[in-house]
């Protein structure tokens, strides 16, 4: 089921009693600070070496946005579906960061309302909620259409740019939890469609 939500996702893409406690400690990212993630070059060191929260969730994204399958593996995740999918190399072009708006340990067991059919998967207590804010940033336009067929360049070349960039509507929830040495993927939530996390998680005091 989660495989099939996100293909939702994909295709968007391609086109007094706490929770919580605190930020996790001994995280290096800066609150708000952006990150790149794209198909040959990413601020993160550790894709694919998921040994902290942060680390889980950049492979995850990594194996999504490149279409890297055995990346999901790392984090426990079985793509499904999505493996049908491949990135076009328009979406090459686009530049893809994001900034880390929270993080915080569940301490109490929580589980989500569901949405269109989704499964309620519990949250225990020691999972890591990571929740960013994501950016597309467009190529030129005008300078793709002058690379198709041209004699000395290679199809958008030149033409990426962060001028054009748009934050996505919400911010992406990501719940991770410790096994062994590595950080694994539990699930993940667009807050768009789960808008009852912002009151019932990360604004509870």
């Amino acid at each position: 089921m989660r495989a099939k939500i996100r293909v939702r996702a994909v295709l968007a893409l391609f086109a007094g009693l706490t929770l919580f406690a605190g930020h996790v400690a001994g995280q290096a990212l800066e609150q708000h600070e952006l990150r790149l993630l794209e198909f040959t070059n990413a601020a993160s060191t550790c894709i694919g070496d998921p040994v902290t929260p942060f680390c889980a969730v950049e492979t995850f994204e990594a194996c999504l946005y490149r279409a890297e399958w055995p990346l999901c593996a790392e984090v426990d995740y079985e793509p499904g579906d999505l493996r049908q999918f491949a990135p076009s190399e328009y979406f090459k072009l686009i530049y893809r960061r994001y900034q880390v708006m929270s993080t915080r340990t569940v301490q109490a067991e929580f589980t989500p309302e569901p949405r269109d059919g989704e499964p309620s998967i519990k949250w225990r207590p020691g999972d890591v909620a990571v929740r960013l804010l994501w950016q597309r940033c467009p190529p030129i336009e005008k300078c793709v259409i002058e690379t198709q067929g041209h004699a000395t360049k290679k199809y958008g070349e030149g033409c990426r740019t962060f001028e054009f960039c748009s934050k996505y509507p919400s911010p992406h929830t990501y719940i991770v939890r410790k096994a062994g040495r590595r950080w694994i993927i539990v699930t993940d939530y667009d807050e768009h469609r789960h808008p009852d996390l912002q009151d019932d998680f990360w604004n509870r005091k």
